[in-house]
């Protein structure tokens, strides 16, 4: 795999899609120009149950990436985008999958938008040898994905050895994850790296409101560093607590933000805090569908589904 502006994008994405759309160099030149061939993404996400906060506004991201791609007049292809529902059941995502396919012409990239659903719908997309976009770093999507994964996050451990970076060498670290699998290992990681510098680990849920215990922990503790690591959707009410008590601990945070997406957290909080995934993916200005997306829905597409989309339209170029 070859990582470009901080994205794992190899060169087999490219070749799927011409492969699945058809060569173009063996076709008239006059009927190439007028009529564009059609790329389908077919994307696996969850749109119901407890992740649907993460899988609705990636669908409503990719949808105004779709919209305002298919009106460039420079576009290589016209999108069709189709997606399916795993409602938040990693066991349901294979057959949502079996749901995509069953209609023709079959996805030319597939999407996922969780490391759970990628793990589930791994074996199929390798089977039928059609590139993967996988919005997660899960150490088993990395082992075993093989050529077809292009992972849309810096890899795991690139992630860590960055924030243990940012923690002073003489200083303690309490730990704040989501509690799934995937930040599991992250953690994993940490505690063998940090040992007893590492003085505490909570967990919270997704969407979570209420971190008055795991505050009144920090202020006990007293740590150097407080180390977030999960999806951004819990992470306004966590820093709201944090300066309603007082607690102003230097945070370093490992993904879910670009820097012009911040306007809506609380100003006192953002000088504290280090943005692992942005230091090493980069900044930009807001993509051009954002403007319709937030036209549409009142606020910024999330970092999370904007990076999912990055890597797409960096297959497309």
């Amino acid at each position: 795999m070859n990582r470009v502006s901080g994205i794992w994008v190899p060169a087999l994405l490219w070749a799927g899609i011409v492969f699945s759309t058809g060569c173009q160099e063996n076709k008239p030149r006059s009927e190439t120009t007028q009529q564009r061939p059609t790329v389908v993404i077919g994307a696996v996400l969850n749109v119901s149950g407890p992740l649907a906060a993460i899988g609705e506004p990636t669908l409503r991201t990719l949808q105004a990436f779709v919209n305002q791609y298919n009106v460039r007049p420079d576009r290589k292809f016209t999108l069709e985008l189709r997606y399916q529902d795993a409602s938040s059941d990693p066991s349901k995502a294979p057959d949502a999958l079996m749901r995509l396919r069953a209609r023709s012409p079959q996805p030319t990239i597939l999407l996922a938008s969780t490391s759970a659903t990628a793990m589930a719908i791994l074996p199929h997309a390798r089977q039928s040898e059609v590139p993967l976009i996988a919005n997660a770093g899960h150490p088993d999507i990395v082992k075993n994905g093989g050529p077809a994964v292009i992972l849309a996050f810096p890899a795991p451990e690139d992630e860590i050895a960055a924030m243990v970076e940012a923690i002073p060498s003489d200083s303690s670290a309490f730990l704040v994850r989501a509690d799934d699998v995937y930040h599991a290992q992250d953690a994993a990681v940490l505690q063998r790296t940090l040992g007893p510098r590492l003085v505490g680990d909570e967990r919270f849920t997704l969407g979570q409101e209420d971190f008055s215990a795991i505050v009144q922990k920090i202020q006990r503790v007293r740590p150097s560093r407080v180390l977030l690591v999960g999806l951004g959707i819990s992470y306004d009410a966590f820093f709201r607590e944090l300066l309603a008590r007082g607690v102003n601990t230097p945070i370093v945070v490992d993904t879910d933000f670009r820097s012009s997406q911040l306007s809506g957290y609380p100003a006192g909080i953002l000088p504290r805090i280090t943005f692992i995934a942005t230091e090493l993916m980069g900044d930009s200005a807001p993509p051009p569908y954002a403007a319709q997306y937030q036209n549409s829905f009142g606020s910024i597409p999330p970092y999370y589904a904007t990076i999912l989309v990055d890597v797409l339209n960096l297959a497309l170029e």
